[in-house]
Protein backbone atom coordinates (compact mmCIF):
# COMPACT_ATOMS: atom_id res chain seq x y z
CA UNK A 1 0.00 0.00 0.00
CA UNK A 2 2.78 2.47 0.36
CA UNK A 3 4.47 1.81 -2.73
CA UNK A 4 1.05 2.58 -4.18
CA UNK A 5 0.09 5.75 -2.65
CA UNK A 6 3.60 7.22 -0.81
CA UNK A 7 1.98 10.45 0.09
CA UNK A 8 -1.10 9.02 1.96
CA UNK A 9 -2.28 10.22 5.17
CA UNK A 10 -4.79 8.31 7.45
CA UNK A 11 -6.06 10.85 10.15
CA UNK A 12 -9.52 10.34 11.83
CA UNK A 13 -11.09 10.78 15.91
CA UNK A 14 -9.04 8.76 19.07
CA UNK A 15 -11.74 5.77 18.43
CA UNK A 16 -10.82 5.65 14.52
CA UNK A 17 -6.98 5.24 16.25
CA UNK A 18 -8.44 1.87 17.79
CA UNK A 19 -10.13 0.42 15.20
CA UNK A 20 -7.01 0.97 12.51
CA UNK A 21 -5.02 -1.12 15.16
CA UNK A 22 -6.74 -4.22 13.72
CA UNK A 23 -6.35 -3.10 10.53
CA UNK A 24 -3.00 -3.18 7.91
CA UNK A 25 -3.02 0.26 7.82
CA UNK A 26 -0.66 3.09 9.55
CA UNK A 27 -2.48 6.00 11.13
CA UNK A 28 -0.82 9.38 11.40
CA UNK A 29 -2.95 11.69 13.38
CA UNK A 30 -5.92 11.98 15.34
CA UNK A 31 -8.18 15.08 14.51
CA UNK A 32 -9.24 17.67 17.32
CA UNK A 33 -11.39 20.77 16.92
CA UNK A 34 -8.94 22.67 14.71
CA UNK A 35 -8.13 21.76 11.37
CA UNK A 36 -5.30 21.15 10.00
CA UNK A 37 -3.27 23.71 8.14
CA UNK A 38 -3.64 21.51 4.95
CA UNK A 39 -7.62 22.24 4.86
CA UNK A 40 -8.22 25.08 7.62
CA UNK A 41 -8.98 27.70 5.00
CA UNK A 42 -11.83 25.31 4.07
CA UNK A 43 -13.05 23.73 6.85
CA UNK A 44 -14.30 23.75 10.57
CA UNK A 45 -14.38 20.54 12.46
CA UNK A 46 -15.33 19.41 15.66
CA UNK A 47 -14.88 15.84 17.29
CA UNK A 48 -18.57 14.67 18.79
CA UNK A 49 -17.72 13.52 22.21
CA UNK A 50 -18.81 11.79 25.09
CA UNK A 51 -19.50 8.41 23.72
CA UNK A 52 -16.74 5.46 24.62
CA UNK A 53 -17.41 3.68 21.45
CA UNK A 54 -17.61 6.26 18.90
CA UNK A 55 -16.34 9.81 18.74
CA UNK A 56 -17.23 10.96 14.81
CA UNK A 57 -15.67 14.31 13.44
CA UNK A 58 -17.67 16.64 11.55
CA UNK A 59 -16.85 18.80 9.54
CA UNK A 60 -18.30 21.96 7.43
CA UNK A 61 -17.41 22.81 4.45
CA UNK A 62 -17.88 27.02 4.55
CA UNK A 63 -17.77 27.81 0.90
CA UNK A 64 -20.88 25.26 -0.05
CA UNK A 65 -22.23 25.64 3.65
CA UNK A 66 -21.91 21.37 3.90
CA UNK A 67 -21.79 19.43 7.23
CA UNK A 68 -20.59 16.31 6.16
CA UNK A 69 -20.45 13.57 8.72
CA UNK A 70 -20.72 9.71 8.50
CA UNK A 71 -22.28 6.96 11.31
CA UNK A 72 -24.29 9.94 13.43
CA UNK A 73 -27.10 10.65 10.85
CA UNK A 74 -28.71 7.96 8.90
CA UNK A 75 -31.69 8.43 6.55
CA UNK A 76 -32.55 4.99 5.08
CA UNK A 77 -35.22 4.62 2.21
CA UNK A 78 -37.42 1.54 2.36
CA UNK A 79 -36.16 -1.11 0.00
CA UNK A 80 -38.37 -2.55 -2.16
CA UNK A 81 -38.93 -6.78 -0.94
CA UNK A 82 -36.97 -6.08 2.44
CA UNK A 83 -39.60 -5.90 5.03
CA UNK A 84 -37.33 -6.73 8.14
CA UNK A 85 -34.94 -4.29 6.81
CA UNK A 86 -37.12 -1.50 6.57
CA UNK A 87 -38.67 -2.16 10.07
CA UNK A 88 -35.65 -2.32 11.49
CA UNK A 89 -34.76 1.13 9.85
CA UNK A 90 -37.71 2.42 11.47
CA UNK A 91 -37.06 0.89 14.81
CA UNK A 92 -33.69 1.98 14.94
CA UNK A 93 -35.28 6.16 14.06
CA UNK A 94 -33.37 5.96 10.59
CA UNK A 95 -36.04 5.53 8.11
CA UNK A 96 -36.87 8.00 5.69
CA UNK A 97 -37.35 10.69 5.13
CA UNK A 98 -37.33 11.67 9.14
CA UNK A 99 -33.83 9.59 9.51
CA UNK A 100 -31.99 10.22 12.64
CA UNK A 101 -29.18 9.18 15.24
CA UNK A 102 -29.47 5.45 14.98
CA UNK A 103 -30.75 3.77 18.70
CA UNK A 104 -28.03 2.17 19.35
CA UNK A 105 -25.70 4.88 18.98
CA UNK A 106 -27.77 7.42 21.18
CA UNK A 107 -27.70 4.92 23.87
CA UNK A 108 -23.83 4.41 23.61
CA UNK A 109 -23.67 8.33 24.96
CA UNK A 110 -22.90 7.97 28.48
CA UNK A 111 -21.44 11.34 29.09
CA UNK A 112 -24.16 13.60 27.45
CA UNK A 113 -23.00 16.89 28.44
CA UNK A 114 -19.95 16.46 26.60
CA UNK A 115 -22.14 15.39 23.30
CA UNK A 116 -24.25 18.45 23.71
CA UNK A 117 -21.08 20.68 24.15
CA UNK A 118 -19.93 19.33 20.86
CA UNK A 119 -23.62 19.73 19.06
CA UNK A 120 -23.71 23.10 20.00
CA UNK A 121 -20.69 24.10 17.91
CA UNK A 122 -21.75 22.04 15.40
CA UNK A 123 -24.84 24.26 15.72
CA UNK A 124 -23.04 27.20 15.77
CA UNK A 125 -21.96 26.93 12.11
CA UNK A 126 -23.95 28.46 9.17
CA UNK A 127 -24.91 25.74 6.95
CA UNK A 128 -27.83 24.49 4.74
CA UNK A 129 -27.10 21.37 3.32
CA UNK A 130 -25.78 17.66 4.88
CA UNK A 131 -23.52 15.08 3.51
CA UNK A 132 -24.07 11.98 4.95
CA UNK A 133 -22.64 8.06 4.58
CA UNK A 134 -25.84 5.91 5.39
CA UNK A 135 -28.88 7.19 3.50
CA UNK A 136 -30.06 9.94 1.48
CA UNK A 137 -27.93 13.86 1.66
CA UNK A 138 -30.11 16.70 2.73
CA UNK A 139 -30.31 19.16 -0.02
CA UNK A 140 -31.61 22.49 2.15
CA UNK A 141 -32.72 23.31 5.45
CA UNK A 142 -30.16 21.04 6.79
CA UNK A 143 -29.79 22.92 10.15
CA UNK A 144 -33.17 21.90 11.29
CA UNK A 145 -32.95 18.83 9.84
CA UNK A 146 -29.80 17.78 12.10
CA UNK A 147 -31.59 19.63 15.23
CA UNK A 148 -34.50 16.90 14.73
CA UNK A 149 -31.55 14.56 14.50
CA UNK A 150 -30.52 15.46 17.82
CA UNK A 151 -33.66 16.15 19.65
CA UNK A 152 -33.22 13.46 21.94
CA UNK A 153 -29.67 14.80 23.36
CA UNK A 154 -30.98 17.90 23.90
CA UNK A 155 -34.34 17.07 25.97
CA UNK A 156 -32.91 16.25 29.01
CA UNK A 157 -30.96 18.72 29.46
CA UNK A 158 -29.65 18.66 33.30
CA UNK A 159 -31.44 21.64 34.89
CA UNK A 160 -34.22 22.12 32.12
CA UNK A 161 -37.67 22.01 32.24
CA UNK A 162 -37.51 18.89 30.31
CA UNK A 163 -35.28 17.10 32.59
CA UNK A 164 -37.62 18.27 35.26
CA UNK A 165 -41.02 16.97 33.45
CA UNK A 166 -38.93 13.58 33.12
CA UNK A 167 -38.18 13.83 36.75
CA UNK A 168 -41.66 14.14 37.70
CA UNK A 169 -42.88 11.23 35.73
CA UNK A 170 -40.34 9.27 37.75
CA UNK A 171 -41.66 10.47 40.77
CA UNK A 172 -44.82 11.99 40.89
CA UNK A 173 -44.56 12.98 44.51
CA UNK A 174 -42.97 15.57 42.71
CA UNK A 175 -45.31 16.11 39.84
CA UNK A 176 -46.95 19.89 41.43
CA UNK A 177 -43.02 21.21 40.30
CA UNK A 178 -43.47 21.19 36.56
CA UNK A 179 -45.40 24.16 36.65
CA UNK A 180 -42.54 26.00 37.74
CA UNK A 181 -40.51 25.63 34.66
Amino acid sequence: MARAIPRRAVVGSDTLALTLKTRNLEFTGILTDTPPRAWADDFEQVPIRGNPLIEEVIFLHRKSRTVILDDLIQTHPAVTGRPLSNTLFKLAGVAYPQGGVPLDIRLSFIHRNLARQSLEKVLSWDFDKLVIAHGVCVQKDAKAFVERAFRWLMLLRVGSCSAKLFSSLLAPSIWRRRAEC
